[in-house]
């Protein structure tokens, strides 16, 4: 059964600029039936991240361009829109576009180190957890 899954636009960052949970994570679909899942919001979003001037120093320091970060989330990441998108979380309104995409993707999880969505833990059924905590729920 094919696991799917939606990651955050700060899971996906931290996975393709450095080599903690959420990198495993992002490459826990080469050892498991994973499938990643975001909308076109979440690349706006993302490539908007990518724009921060913060991260001149952060390509430059990893080698990996705005670029090639946005390829590597286009080649991982299949697209879904969304119906509808709920205001469960009014104080970061880009963070209900995540939950809406789970519930579209039919999503066994949200994989999120945001303290909104980790806070609320779930939506629709849909359990929100660290990198840390979805790699330790993966099958050995």
């Amino acid at each position: 059964m094919t696991l799917r899954v939606v990651l955050d636009t700060n899971t996906v960052i931290s996975a393709i600029f450095w080599k903690g949970a959420p990198h495993r994570v992002f490459h826990a679909d080469d050892a498991h039936d994973i499938r990643f899942y975001g909308s076109p919001f979440l690349l706006r979003e993302l490539a908007k991240t990518l724009e921060r001037p913060k991260f001149d120093a952060i390509a430059l320091s990893t080698g990996v361009s705005r670029v090639a970060a946005m390829k590597q989330y286009q080649i991982k990441v299949h697209m879904v829109e969304p119906d509808s998108v709920p205001n469960i979380i009014p104080d970061d309104p880009s963070d209900n576009h995540v939950l809406a995409c789970a519930v579209k993707a039919g999503a066994i999880a949200v994989v999120s180190g945001d303290g909104h969505l980790k806070t609320i833990k779930e939506h629709a059924g849909i359990p929100i957890k660290t990198a840390a905590d979805f790699l330790k729920s993966l099958p050995e």
